[in-house]
């Protein structure tokens, strides 16, 4: 887990880091489907978009 969090932290350093989509959860009868993540620019400061996908009851 540390090494992925070094790959995103020097990705976002770098501007290198386009996008990312975490999904298959590892609880299946979680509500939570898919976490889309994407760095933006807001006002002229870099920060990440999250959009976060549940289930339909």
């Amino acid at each position: 887990m540390e090494k992925f969090f070094e790959k995103l932290d020097s990705a976002l350093k770098n501007n290198s880091f386009v996008k990312m989509t975490l999904s298959k959860p590892v609880v299946k009868n979680d509500e939570l489907r898919n976490l889309y993540i994407k760095p933006i620019l807001l006002k002229n400061n870099k920060n990440v978009s999250v959009y976060i996908s549940f289930r339909a009851p």
